[in-house]
């Protein structure tokens, strides 16, 4: 399976010029991955001292999840695999609660999205949905993988 950011090291190769970045993550659920996500792309732009539009789509059906994924605050367990120097960087400390910087959360935006009855988004560099795939039945996943070749 690719990583997401040798994917996205590729892109960034292939489009020096880009001004915007766009990626969809559908079934987001808390919010971590579209995080981690951000954080890579981030970084990888740090490192190439390039500036780009950020827009990362991350949406799923669950309430609930979107709720704690648009406050962006994470108990010190979910935290174990996150380096210090990205604590450091993207997030704020404050009674044991991990709370992500506004300058990362700005360019998520979390909604509501049924991938088997909404239309997919458009116009997008990137589509990250590790693991969600397995949840659906064969003709579910397939019309998601087809549907926006049929529709555009």
């Amino acid at each position: 399976m690719t990583r997401p950011e040798n994917l996205l090291d590729k892109y960034l190769d292939e489009s020096p010029d880009a001004k915007e970045l766009r990626i969809w993550m559908p079934g987001s659920s808390t919010g971590e991955e579209a995080y981690s996500v951000a954080i890579i792309v981030n970084e990888l732009l740090n490192d190439r001292q390039q500036v780009m539009d950020i827009k990362i789509f991350a949406t799923d059906i669950d309430e609930h999840a979107l709720k704690i994924a648009r406050r962006g605050i994470y108990s010190q367990a979910s935290m174990t695999e996150v380096s210090d120097s990205y604590i450091k960087d993207y997030f704020t400390i404050t009674d044991n609660e991990f709370e992500v910087k506004k300058t990362l959360r700005q360019n998520i935006v979390f909604s509501y999205h049924n991938l088997l009855s909404d239309p997919p988004f458009k116009d997008l560099d990137l589509i990250v949905c590790r693991n969600l795939l397995i949840y659906f039945n064969l003709d579910a996943q397939k019309w998601m993988i087809l549907a926006p070749v049929i529709q555009t």
